[in-house]
C-alpha cells in the first residue's frame, strides 16, 4: 500500500515539475524580437515609409507597417560616433569618438562596451 502512495506522490511531483517548467517556457518564448537596422549616410526622410515619394523601399516599409516605431532619437551625423553611443549607452563625446577623421572614431581603450 505504501508503495502506490509513494508512486502516486512520484507522479504527483513530476507533474507539478512538467507544468512548471512549461510554464517557464512559454514565457520566455512570449518575449519579442528586438531588430535594429542601423544605417550609414541616410535621412529621415529617405524611406518610403517616412513619406520619399521618389526610393522605393518595399521591404522596409512592410517591416514598418508590423512594427514598433520610434522617431524621436539622437544620433550624431557621421557613422562613428552614433555606432559608439549605441555601443557603450553613452553620448559620444563622452566616448571621445566625435567624427570619422585624425583618431576621433576610436573609442578609448578603456571604454566598457
Amino acid at each position: 500500500m505504501s508503495g502506490r502512495i509513494t508512486d502516486r506522490i512520484v507522479l504527483a511531483a513530476f507533474v507539478v515539475f512538467v507544468y512548471t517548467f512549461s510554464l517557464a517556457t512559454s514565457a520566455t518564448a512570449e518575449r519579442p524580437n528586438i531588430v535594429l537596422i542601423m544605417t550609414d549616410d541616410m535621412g529621415y526622410g529617405d524611406l518610403g515609409v517616412t513619406g520619399n515619394p521618389v526610393i522605393q523601399t518595399p521591404n522596409i516599409d512592410a517591416l514598418s507597417a508590423r512594427s514598433a516605431s520610434m522617431s524621436t532619437f539622437y544620433v550624431s551625423p557621421v557613422c562613428a560616433p552614433t555606432r559608439a553611443s549605441l555601443m557603450t549607452g553613452r553620448y559620444n563625446y563622452r566616448t571621445r569618438c566625435i567624427d570619422t577623421y585624425i583618431g576621433r572614431s576610436m573609442m578609448e581603450p578603456t571604454e566598457i562596451t
